[in-house]
């Protein structure tokens, strides 16, 4: 019924993958990033983690993605990911979650480490953006308890 709308939410997911390890190389090496230019942000933005939950603003979010970021490349990350696994659920042509597994590697090609996350997405005027974290399906609510959810958002 949605297969055009899931689509399009891997797509955008998939430019955004495209496009920010070589955005975040040229913040690592001096280019100020803003978040925001990558058409995925929503901000204020809902992190929903295990044991509490915070709305965050684009500053704070910046400041630890690029902090995050400076710590992979000194573990040897230089901008190569993986996406794995995504598992898209459309709640309503104009809300839809989905789960991404991916992994990130050093220059030499060992793993660093990997992501598996769940994202909360609504199409805005400008696109499809992301306007909430949080773990993924094994550690988190499931898909089709994330869609119940974006159900009632969309009423």
């Amino acid at each position: 019924m949605f297969t055009d709308v899931a689509q399009e939410i891997e797509a955008v997911y998939r430019r955004y993958l495209h496009e920010y390890p070589r955005r975040v190389q040229d913040e690592l090496a001096g280019v100020a990033l803003d978040l925001r230019d990558l058409n995925f942000w929503q901000f204020p933005l809902l992190i929903c983690m295990t044991q509490h939950s915070a709305l965050i603003d684009h500053a704070t979010f910046a400041s630890t993605f690029s902090s995050s970021y400076r710590d992979y490349r000194a573990r040897g990350w230089a901008g190569k990911i993986a996406l794995d696994d995504i598992q898209v659920s459309v709640a309503t042509p104009n809300w839809a979650s989905f789960a991404a597994r991916g992994t990130r590697f050093e220059q030499t090609g060992e793993v660093i480490d990997g992501w598996h996350t769940t994202y909360l997405m609504r199409r805005r005027v400008e696109g499809w953006r992301c306007f909430a974290l949080a773990p993924a399906p094994a550690d988190g609510a499931s898909l089709s308890q994330w869609r119940e959810w974006l159900l009632h958002l969309a009423d």
